[in-house]
């Protein structure tokens, strides 16, 4: 969590105990072959724990010598693929940035969705946003959301027709990548995990981004494919427990009979997927710290499968949101003023404010 580790994004880097303790640097004291290619959002590390780095300027352009940028991650990773020593085993990561705005697509996918209308979130609504904290209506998520012409629905629907566009542009990639596995032998043996670093509001609220707690800006995909070697122990499966991104690294750690180190807040995935029904978290804490410069505002919160505490804050103004995610699924019924849920309001403040001491 950035509680412990303190690095905000584009600001400064991971601190050499930290980085020592990143799973990339122990697989590559484990004897991996170790590379990076994409969007790299914070300092660059010291002492590099990569074999092979192909990184992107955090906000860097869609196209450069004529070539986009998925296509040319994608063409690094193959890359990697062909240089990996047949003696060691390997870890790729493959950050793409994709599908970040401005949704820039590869011409070969401009007609895709043409004539397929998408549908508006039922709260991307014109009849006002009255359950909106006052902090989010001023917050960079509206502001883009007019900046980028979503009231008008035929610049809606060409937006989010190209975000689907450059999904589309990484599925491809990634059917390139899994075939090199293929043809070099390796994808019996060979763990791939597919997620993203954050969701995308696309209207939800009337709001752009990822800085928030509604659901569109906290839900990721996830998705893992075990080595043969796992099976018949596990078996392919969707599962809804809660797995956060704070699980990703000790995942891959246990993946590789690594020691997790004490450091790391995250539970290992590979687990619970050999025992479906063992207890589990029921719950998490939510953080993004305030910033000061651009987004002008931070939030923290609380959510379990039923209930969900939000607490938007500047240096000097907060407001909350409670909401019961069963009967409310679409978040607009703000239950934090209604003392009818002061129980669970109270509740909630106290696990928000016990997590963020504990994971400190």
């Amino acid at each position: 969590y950035y509680n412990r580790h303190r690095v905000q994004y584009t600001h400064g880097g991971l601190s050499p105990f930290m980085q020592q303790r990143s799973y990339p640097a122990l697989l590559k004291a484990a004897g991996y072959y170790t590379g990076f290619t994409g969007k790299w959002g914070i300092a660059p590390p010291q002492n590099s724990p990569f074999d092979y780095w192909k990184n992107i300027s955090a906000n860097g352009p869609y196209r450069s010598n004529g070539k986009h940028i998925t296509d040319a991650q994608t063409e690094a990773a193959m890359d990697f693929l062909k240089r990996t020593p047949s003696n060691k085993p390997f870890l790729l990561i493959v950050a793409y940035k994709a599908p970040h705005i401005p949704f820039i697509t590869q011409n070969r996918f401009n007609s895709l969705l043409t004539n397929t209308p998408i549908p508006r979130m039922p709260t991307d609504s014109l009849e006002g946003l009255s359950y909106l904290p006052a902090l989010l209506k001023k917050s960079r998520g509206r502001r883009d959301y007019k900046k980028h012409r979503y009231l008008h629905d035929d610049h809606f629907q060409e937006s989010v027709r190209n975000y689907y566009r450059l999904l589309a542009g990484i599925d491809e990639s990634l059917g390139r990548i899994l075939e090199m596995l293929q043809d070099k032998g390796l994808a019996a043996s060979t763990a791939v995990l597919f997620t993203s670093d954050n969701g995308m509001m696309l209207g939800d609220h009337r709001m752009l981004g990822k800085w928030c707690m509604y659901e569109g800006s906290i839900r990721v995909p996830l998705m893992v494919k075990l080595p043969e070697a796992f099976y018949p122990a596990t078996t392919p499966q969707a599962h809804s427990a809660m797995a956060l991104n704070i699980d990703i690294a000790p995942t891959i750690l246990s993946l590789a009979s690594v020691k997790i180190p004490k450091v790391m807040q995250g539970k290992s995935l590979i687990q619970l997927a050999a025992s479906p029904d063992m207890q589990w978290r029921d719950g998490f804490y939510y953080e993004h710290p305030y910033i000061k410069s651009g987004l002008m505002i931070g939030a923290q919160g609380y959510r379990e499968a039923e209930w969900k505490y939000s607490y938007y804050y500047t240096s000097n103004r907060h407001e909350e949101c409670l909401f019961n995610l069963k009967s409310d699924a679409s978040e607009m019924d703000n239950l934090a003023g209604n003392k009818q849920f002061a129980a669970e309001l109270k509740e909630l403040r106290g696990k928000t404010r016990q997590a963020k001491e504990e994971l400190s």
